[in-house]
């Protein structure tokens, strides 16, 4: 997994290394007030019941703890619960990971990773599939989506990467890296609806001609 930590900041994800297999995901719907615990399980980082700043794993003590700075809770364990700011998912949506392994012991880093972040990990059993959730809503999340794609190591799925105007927006460089991680997106998608319609243009020339443009 190309695991990224809470302390690396967005602007620091090389783009040219994140995963392609996550081009052509879709919003698929669920309904999330059925199947948990057994069918499916979240992962969402904590927040502090001191401060409200989120929590990052330990991984020596294994529990979550705060490491904020002048927190009177600070390295103290915080528990991942509903009073702590771990909901689990809201909308009725769901965004799959790609296509690879999950390690039990990066789960949690993974969630860190999304700790700012309105989504949490899901994980379904029986299909062994990982996802992401939102966690809120109430406006358009792209944005957030597809960073969160991005911290994770994969590439925003097509359907997020035309990013919607929004004030301010870029405001620093981790929106800079967004908005670059998007645009190779829609390169990669391109490329790969030319290589399509090239083998479509070959099997059906009569048709399309050797362009690809339909005769009339």
């Amino acid at each position: 997994m190309n695991v990224a930590r809470a302390s690396t900041p967005t602007s620091a994800i090389d783009v040219e290394r994140l995963w392609v297999d996550s081009v052509g995901v879709t919003a698929t719907g669920r309904d999330w007030s059925v199947g948990y615990p057994d069918e499916w399980d979240f992962y969402q980082a904590p927040d502090c019941p001191n401060c409200g700043s989120g929590c990052v794993w330990d991984d020596e003590a294994e529990h979550w703890t705060c490491r904020k700075g002048g927190c009177d809770n600070q390295g103290e364990e915080v528990e991942a619960s509903y009073e702590n700011g771990c909901a689990g998912p809201m909308m009725n949506y769901s965004y799959r990971l790609g296509a690879h392994d999950v390690e039990d012991e990066d789960v949690r880093h993974l969630a860190e990773a999304l700790r700012d972040l309105p989504l949490c990990l899901v994980q379904f059993d029986a299909t062994e599939e990982w996802a992401l959730a939102l966690t809120g809503g109430g406006m358009d999340l792209s944005w957030e989506i597809a960073e969160a794609f991005i911290r994770l190591g994969w590439l925003p799925p097509h359907f997020v990467a035309v990013l919607p105007a929004m004030s301010g927006r870029p405001r620093n460089d981790d929106d800079r890296v967004i908005i670059e991680a998007c645009a190779r997106t829609l390169s990669w998608a391109a490329q790969a609806a030319q290589r399509d319609l090239d083998v479509l243009s070959k099997q059906y020339p009569d048709v399309l001609g050797k362009k690809g443009e339909q005769s009339h």
